[in-house]
């Protein structure tokens, strides 16, 4: 596969640190697409100076809508693209590992391809996992590491709702589809606090994404 048919697409809030170490290596193989999602950390600054591919939203829009952001202006702009890798800022995932994706792209041309961490950052996430996959047989949704083939993702870009970290997007691609993988990633632990929510807030969500897995048919 070549270079120019994956776009890398990495929402960031207040992750220069964890940028830095990142892309200069991401930038040697992959094209990407950085949403920066209103950061005062001078994120937009570096972007700039080292000029990488990047949006900056005008207004805080948040993780999911940033996503949605992104998916969209990559499907007007860069149409040579086949595939659209989401990476998220944090530096917890291995830019070696995108790698992996493309073993499985090449393959298999899944329409959706969902990183499984070896570890996890909750507990919710955990019992977020098991009972996605006793239900749909892919664990992890919650993963921030996934791949899209575009030519669906075009499809589904209208209905695209924020509030579950894309969980709703993960299951109905699967179960409408059913040509999905499930590949194991590695994962280390993140410099600083994390960037999309406060504990309470977080753990709601995760409550509610619950709910919607237990009910989902």
């Amino acid at each position: 596969m070549a270079k120019s048919e994956i776009i890398v697409l990495i929402p960031s809030y207040n992750e220069l640190v964890s940028l830095k170490k990142f892309l200069p290596l991401l930038n040697k193989k992959y094209k990407f697409l950085i949403i920066n999602d209103c950061s005062i950390d001078e994120t937009e600054k570096y972007l700039k100076e080292e000029k990488f591919s990047f949006i900056s939203n005008k207004k805080r829009l948040g993780y999911e809508k940033s996503l949605i952001k992104g998916f969209k202006y990559i499907l007007k702009t860069f149409k040579f693209a086949k595939y659209i890798i989401t990476f998220d800022g944090d530096n917890q995932c291995f830019v070696g590992d995108i790698k992996k994706f493309k073993e499985v792209i090449k393959k298999k041309e899944p329409i959706l391809i969902v990183g499984n961490r070896r570890r996890y950052n909750r507990y919710l996430e955990v019992f977020i996992s098991y009972v996605f996959f006793k239900k749909f047989k892919i664990r992890d949704p919650l993963c921030g590491f996934k791949a899209y083939q575009t030519k669906i993702l075009k499809k589904k870009i209208n209905q695209l709702k924020d509030g579950l970290y894309l969980v709703d997007l993960t299951k109905s691609l699967i179960q409408k589809y059913r040509n999905t993988s499930n590949i194991k990633i590695n994962t280390r632990e993140r410099v600083g606090n994390p960037k999309i929510g406060g504990f309470f807030k977080v753990n709601i969500k995760m409550i509610k994404i619950l709910i919607f897995i237990t009910l989902s048919n």
